[in-house]
């Protein structure tokens, strides 16, 4: 199982524990995100996935979430 964004909202990303639905951690964008791409700049798309890889990794090594 793996960790999903559950919800997003203006510039806040907010991701669950594997196979959960209530969200663990919250995140902070760069740009206004919808439908899970960052706007009006799409190369900031990139730097949100980077940015959910170095959260998500973090939260594995404080052992929040396995997987």
């Amino acid at each position: 199982m793996t960790e999903r964004v559950v919800a997003i909202s203006g510039k806040t990303v907010e991701v669950s524990a594997p196979g959960g639905d209530l969200p663990v951690a919250t995140m902070e964008t760069a740009g206004v995100v919808k439908r899970g791409v960052a706007v009006p700049d799409p190369s900031s798309a990139y730097q949100v996935d980077e940015v959910l890889l170095q959260l998500l990794n973090s939260l594995r090594k404080a052992g929040i979430i396995y997987g």
